[in-house]
Formats: structure tokens, C-alpha cells, sequence
């Protein structure tokens, strides 16, 4: 499978550690952000060929084996311009931020294995038990479902063509994200309400997503929280420094899936 990551954020939220332009060269013991997760890509046995970077163009000076993407002004002009750097027969694509450090090959190919392969596009949630249990420290925002309580990660795999057809309607969706009255249009009122009150099952939420967006889109529940510590903020990256100083084998690793 292709894989691209998304290194176009500039470093606004850890200035006050670093003074990097980007976010995604704010060092981690030493090593960019972004080197993390391409090393943990380049580990995969689910992962082929040339991994496509939009970033700034020091990433790939300093890392030959990937392709830089241009920068775009927006999120989706950055996902559009790697979309474009793919292989045209490209049929799924892994996409994921370059702040993820914790990151390993196994846990990519973990995903990948259990992402149903007839889906249009595959999103991975982690439980908020899983999550505290391991990094009690991170702060992630949490979404109540009827029996459990998830967080959502930084990958996502997605076929090319169904990303260019969603674009208008995923923006509409996050401009509005704020308007619980123009949201509840979007999604519907009934969705919305059982959001809110805990009542809606991941199986709900799912088919109500493929049904909006037009697609097949599919939930794919993961043990390793490790996809979604991301470091976004000062705190975000003392927890990831705290996890990478311990025993390597301990880092990411969790007893099967659940």
C-alpha cells in the first residue's frame, strides 16, 4: 500500500520548545517529528513504494528514499497535491500526520490488516480505557457512544477518487462543526441527539457517515493509542518524551486486539 503524510503545519503551538518554521521538524530526542513517522512507515511490511511527504522541502533533503509533495495554503490543497504525487493506478492510500512519533511498523501494519479492504475509506478509534491505561497523562477530546468511549487516531486509509468526490461536503462539515443547528442538518437532528445524549452506537455512526458522504466508510476499532498521541502542544510532548525514554519494548505495546 502507498503511504503519504501530511507535514504542511506550521509550528505555531510548540514555539515555546522549539523554534522550527514547522511542526513537523520540532525535534524528539534529536530526531524531526516527521523522521519518526516516516521510519515506522519505511518498517511496515504493509507499506510500498515511494512514501509521498507534503512538506517543506528539508524533509526530503534530509530523508532521499521519500517524495516531497508542494505545500499547499490549506489542508486539502496539501492532501490534493499529494493525491496528485501518487502513482495514477493507486487504488488505497494510508494517510497519516506527522506527529504521531510513537508510531511503529507493527501498529501500522496492524491497522492496515484489519482495515476491510472493500471499503472506501477506513477510520481507526482507540478506547478511552486503552488510551489512559497506557498514557494516563495525554489529553485527547473523547467522543460518548452507547458502551464505550473513544478517541479517534492519525491514519486513515482512503481511496483516491472518493477523497476528491468528498471534499466539498467534508468542508461543509467542518465549517459548520460549531452550529449545532446547521450540523443537525447536515447529520440530522436525530443523530446529533443521540451523540450528545451517549446513545449512538459506533455501528450507527458509521452507517450514517457512508450515507452522507456517499461512500462505503468503514470504523476499525484499534489497541494501540499510540495512533493518536500526537504532539500538538508542550504537554503533548513531554508525554511523548516520557514514553520513548522507557524500555523500547515497552512502547506501544498492548495484549492483542480487543
Amino acid at each position: 500500500m502507498q503511504a503519504m503524510v501530511l507535514a504542511g503545519q506550521k509550528n505555531v503551538a510548540l514555539k515555546s520548545v522549539s523554534s522550527c518554521a514547522w511542526e513537523a521538524e520540532v525535534p524528539v530526542l534529536g530526531r524531526p517529528l516527521v523522521d519518526w513517522v516516516i521510519a515506522a512507515l519505511k518498517a511496515a511490511a504493509t507499506v510500498g513504494g515511494e512514501i509521498i511527504v507534503v512538506g517543506p522541502p528539508s524533509i526530503g533533503e534530509r530523508n532521499h528514499e521519500v517524495r516531497v509533495a508542494r505545500l499547499g495554503e490549506t489542508l486539502w490543497d496539501n492532501l490534493r497535491a499529494g493525491l496528485q504525487a501518487l502513482p495514477p493506478d493507486t487504488d488505497r492510500v494510508l494517510i497519516c500526520t506527522a506527529d504521531i512519533p510513537l508510531l511503529t511498523g507493527a501498529i501500522v501494519d496492524d491497522f492496515v490488516t484489519h482495515a476491510p479492504i472493500d471499503a472506501d475509506l477506513v477510520y481507526p478509534v482507540v478506547s478511552r480505557g486503552v488510551t489512559v491505561d497506557r498514557y494516563p497523562d495525554t489529553r485527547r477530546t473523547y467522543v460518548r457512544l452507547r458502551g464505550k468511549t473513544v478517541t479517534g487516531g492519525n491514519l486513515v486509509i482512503a481511496r483516491p477518487s472518493v477523497l476528491s468526490r468528498i471534499e466539498q461536503r467534508a468542508q461543509q462539515l467542518i465549517h459548520h462543526r460549531k452550529s449545532p443547528v446547521q450540523l443537525a442538518r447536515d447529520v440530522g437532528p436525530l443523530l446529533l441527539l443521540r451523540l450528545i445524549t451517549g446513545q449512538l452506537s459506533l455501528a450507527q455512526a458509521e452507517r450514517r457517515v457512508s450515507r452522507v458522504f456517499g461512500i462505503q466508510g468503514r470504523v476499525v476499532e484499534s489497541p494501540y493509542p499510540e495512533i493518536g498521541v500526537d504532539v500538538d502542544k508542550p504537554h503533548d510532548l513531554s508525554v511523548v518524551l516520557r514514553a520513548l525514554n522507557e524500555p523500547a519494548s515497552d512502547v506501544g505495546n498492548v495484549q492483542g486486539r480487543r
